[in-house]
């Protein structure tokens, strides 16, 4: 066989033309043809080549006659070679905004489909493939009489849609919910804008994403999608069943030959080798130039027609992923089983641009809050629920999870559009989320809380605080009361009961602070404190004309509820007298935050935090022999390029603390903070480290003036924050979409979506986490975890990080052996209360109330309308991490009339009709190891 496959490669690189190339590709395949059936035909092909040979040493050429006459000495394996066949599947990879801006990505998407609808119009039997939901968006919106012909080349099958999400997605950053979004908005949109069926669409197509996370085969069989298209995160087998933790698959095909082939002989050289290996008689060949769309040519269109009539050759054909899928479903092989993640691919991805990652991070989680709220106020007040304004703040948040923008491997251009639709989503977020908010206190009964006739004529602080607290991503803080007595209205996204600090912002109130007392809805008083306000360069202490006090208050709130506190001023007698505060002794500042909980002490010269000690078991959790829990400045080899994609071999790793100033802690027992400042280079940062009454959290607010750009040879700058721990760490569980992973030591970064915990070998009964608020590049190696928070990469975009960030995180001491615990504990740092200031009126609602409470083991991933916005229903969407079978009490505001279980397009499941028992108000629901659970609840008659 070796000496035949000599012989060949030699009159190849000699011989030119067509009758040429296509004799020699046809022996090329016959060779194929006899591997694949045990050298059966070697003998004759030997034949065959020798006289080839032969014929071009004599005639210096290989023609038309000599072809014909050898394709008839090889009649004999003609039916062999026509029996398989190579699906040919022409597509246009159209990058969303990688190296340009988004007026040209609608320009490539508009050019490549008129080209794509001229040649359907001339070669009646072409068809071709297009994924992405956002692509017909395009369409919808810039070029409708193009759209209704796509939609008529849809009708009759030669348009096929393979878009199961709003882009082609990557799968480790964004949160399961927004992995259900893709499939949920993709499915209704493009049944709508194509007139389709939408149980069509049951291919999810991703040849460029950068690494699919582990739970991915779970979202897509409760979206009903059964196959998987993929190029990167895998070098083992090409079709294959990948399984996730559940145990829900998808047939899965890792396309061997790249998604935009150049169409030739070369087209169907492994056509035999592999459809024998797996069952099968079809083989899928993708085709079309990509990146910047263009798609199919003329020439594949013609070289795939010519090619099909050549005798010794598989049938080529036009085909659809649909066609190779079905006939890979019925192979007579058993298909191997991969049941891990397909990572990593591309570390400096989890990283890059973190300005994007920021904002959609953000806007991610706000979204969810607003739709939850909107949602609720929808069932208990009537207000309308506005789900067109959600479907497209939502499409903007998708359209960011595109492999090349949340990764934050595209130009400058592709950063500024991203951010700008990212704020618009937010605004929808904002508002709708207060409107929410203010319609559900509308209908609280106050009126014992106050008499808004007080003070009436000399009133400042209606309409203060207009904005305040929107550039820090919450609500707008707005007063809407005034006088010396204030109402304020505490809310609690997360469905179960939590303590915790709220702070309370008063505007213009006229009372004596050191009087201010809080009291809950039962009159009782809560515990509190005055912060300082943080001086602002153009305000001051004031903000806009209007003077503010900031108030801390540990308030409990019901789950998925509100809770309502009245703040005024008590009489004189009620405050104990105080003894005045004279400087009469000098003690040495502390760099200790302490509670009930833990103790962290901090070095006074650096401000590297050197213990952090559990309470309640005396451990120690750092490795205190190493310089831990500090910024880190590293430079990374730039040698390999990709610099946005790839991180470098790591050349120095410096301590960022060399110059600093660092304070003593400040504020008391229910809030301690300390801060510091470093200058490292031209680099500046300043850190407020904080620790709250009952919390096992420090958490990091850091504002960064970074000013360390990449040069070309000679590296790529890197902070990191670097926290090594006192136990012997077994492994890492990482977060990720819908569960966790856990994954041994690595010297590379690798994703999470929000947190990493360290896994003690023996002995530990408690384990360091870090919680990330929006980078998602982990290096846990060495008994240690860090997290990379900036990089300067080079490429595409050559300064992606210079200037200021704000960012934060989190170092917990958490319990390793409870997964739920640990992912409510980042949900609840991810959500914290929201206060709205309320007045004096009647309502149905009392002073406290929640509306839905989840005990048990579940995860909870969002409340929402279902998706039909019918009034009077509520989807809650649960997850099992823990790995058992469970049941999960979901405890409503008051009795449903009807409750079922759902898909992810909010579809009855009716083979889960036993995983429910309702008892009342509370609906009891059986939890499967790692399952996504979707609930319906339809209420009547709660209002």
């Amino acid at each position: 066989m070796n000496d035949m496959i000599s012989h060949l490669r030699a009159l190849r690189r000699d011989c030119r033309g067509y009758w040429a190339e296509r004799i020699l590709a046809e022996i090329e395949y016959a060779l194929a043809l006899s591997r694949a059936s045990g050298n059966s035909h070697d003998s004759l092909l030997r034949t065959v080549l020798e006289s080839l040979a032969a014929e071009h040493s004599e005639l210096g050429a290989l023609g038309r006659e000599t072809a014909e006459e050898t394709e008839a000495r090889l009649q004999p394996l003609a039916s062999e070679a026509r029996s398989f066949q190579v699906i040919c599947a022409a597509h246009a990879h159209i990058d969303m905004n990688w190296l340009w801006g988004f007026d040209e990505t609608v320009a490539v998407t508009l050019d490549t489909f008129r080209t794509v609808l001229g040649l359907m119009t001339e070669y009646p039997s072409f068809t071709f493939s297009q994924s992405q939901a956002s692509v017909y968006r395009i369409v919808e919106e810039h070029d409708p009489e193009m759209l209704k012909e796509i939609r008529r080349r849809v009708k009759e099958g030669r348009w096929e849609v393979t878009a199961s999400t709003w882009v082609e997605a990557d799968k480790n950053m964004p949160t399961g919910e927004s992995l259900a979004r893709h499939a949920l908005l993709t499915r209704r949109y493009l049944g709508e804008v194509l007139e389709m069926d939408p149980n069509l669409l049951l291919l999810d197509f991703e040849p460029d994403t950068f690494g699919h996370s582990r739970h991915v085969p779970e979202v897509l069989r409760e979206a009903g999608v059964r196959w998987y298209y993929h190029c990167r995160g895998s070098d083992e087998h090409t079709l294959y069943r990948w399984q996730s933790p559940s145990g829900a698959s998808v047939l899965c095909y890792r396309d061997p030959y790249w998604y935009n082939a150049v169409v030739g002989p070369e087209l169907v050289a492994e056509a035999p080798l592999y459809c024998r290996a797996h069952g099968m008689q079809s083989l899928l060949r993708v085709y079309g130039v990509g990146d910047h769309g263009g798609g199919p040519t003329r020439r594949d269109i013609e070289r795939i027609l010519d090619m099909d009539t050549w005798p010794i050759f598989p049938r080529l054909k036009f085909g659809t992923y649909r066609e190779f899928f079905t006939a890979a479903e019925k192979s007579t092989v058993s298909l191997p089983v991969v049941d891990r993640e397909l990572n990593p691919i591309f570390d400096g991805c989890y990283t890059s641009q973190s300005r994007i990652k920021a904002s959609h991070r953000t806007t991610e989680r706000r979204l969810v809050e607003a739709e939850g709220f909107a949602s609720l106020a929808s069932v208990v007040t009537s207000a309308p629920f506005r789900g067109p304004a959600f479907s497209r703040a939502w499409e903007g948040v998708l359209f960011t999870h595109f492999h090349d923008i949340v990764t934050g491997s595209g130009v400058a251009q592709t950063r500024d559009y991203t951010l700008g639709q990212l704020q618009r989503s937010l605004a929808v977020a904002a508002a709708e989320h207060g409107g929410a908010l203010r319609r559900i206190a509308s209908h609280v009964d106050t009126s014992s809380l106050g008499d808004h006739r007080e003070d009436a004529r000399n009133n400042l602080s209606e309409g203060a605080g207009a904005g305040y607290g929107v550039a820090d991503f919450g609500l707008s803080r707005v007063e809407r009361g005034r006088g010396r007595t204030r109402i304020a209205h505490v809310f609690n996204a997360l469905p179960w009961d939590r303590v915790e600090n709220a702070e309370i912002v008063l505007w213009d109130w006229p009372g004596d602070p050191s009087r201010l007392q809080v009291r809950d809805s039962s009159g009782n008083p809560l515990p509190h404190q005055v912060l300082p306000n943080d001086a602002d360069p153009l305000f001051g202490t004031a903000y806009w004309g209007h003077d503010y006090l900031r108030v801390l208050v540990t308030v409990s709130v019901p789950g998925l509820g509100y809770t309502t506190c009245s703040i005024s001023e008590a009489l004189p007698p009620e405050i104990p007298s105080r003894a005045v505060q004279d400087p009469r002794v000098q003690r040495p500042e502390s760099h200790v935050l302490e509670n009930d909980r833990v103790r962290g002490e901090f070095d006074g010269q650096t401000g590297a935090l050197t213990s952090l000690r559990d309470k309640e078991t005396g451990e120690e959790m750092l490795d205190v022999s190493r310089a831990g829990g500090i910024f880190r400045r590293v430079l990374e080899d730039d040698s390999r390029g990709m610099t946005a994609w790839v991180v470098g071999r790591w050349m120095t790793c410096a301590s960022f603390h060399e110059r600093a100033r660092c304070s003593g802690v400040q504020g008391t027992p229910r809030r301690q903070w300390l801060r510091y400042e470093l200058e490292h280079g031209a680099s500046r940062l300043a850190a407020t480290v904080t620790l709250e009454q009952g919390s096992s959290v420090l958490t990091w607010n850091v504002e960064c003036e970074w000013l360390e750009p990449g040069r070309k040879g000679q590296g790529v700058p890197q902070l990191n924050f670097f926290l090594p721990a006192a136990a012997e760490l077994k492994t890492y569980r990482f977060d990720v979409p819908f569960g966790t992973v856990e994954r041994g030591p690595a010297e590379m970064d690798l994703p999470a979506t929000s947190w990493v915990m360290g896994i003690p070998k023996k002995g530990a009964h408690r384990a360091l986490a870090v919680l990330a608020d929006h980078t998602h590049g982990f290096r846990c190696r060495d008994n240690a975890i860090s997290l990379t928070l900036l990089r300067s990469s080079i490429d595409p975009d050559p300064h992606p990080e210079l200037g200021m960030h704000r960012f934060s995180f989190g170092v917990a001491v958490v319990d390793p052996g409870s997964t739920v615990a640990m992912v409510r504990a980042a949900a609840e740092r991810a959500h914290p209360f929201s206060v709205i200031s309320g007045t004096p009126h009647a309502g149905s609602l009392p002073l406290s109330q929640g509306f839905l409470s989840v005990a048990g083991g579940a995860a909870f991933s969002a409340l929402k309308t279902i998706d039909d916005h019918s009034s009077g229903s509520l989807v809650i969407r649960l997850y099992e991490v823990e790995g058992r079978k469970s049941t999960a009490a979901v405890s409503l505001f008051c009795e449903p009339s009807r409750v079922w279980i759902a898909d992810l397009h909010e579809k009855p499941v009716p083979t889960a009709e036993g995983m429910i028992r309702q008892d009342g108000a509370t609906v009891h629901v059986e939890l499967q190891p790692y399952r996504v659970t979707t609930l319906v609840v339809e209420f009547a008659g709660c209002r």
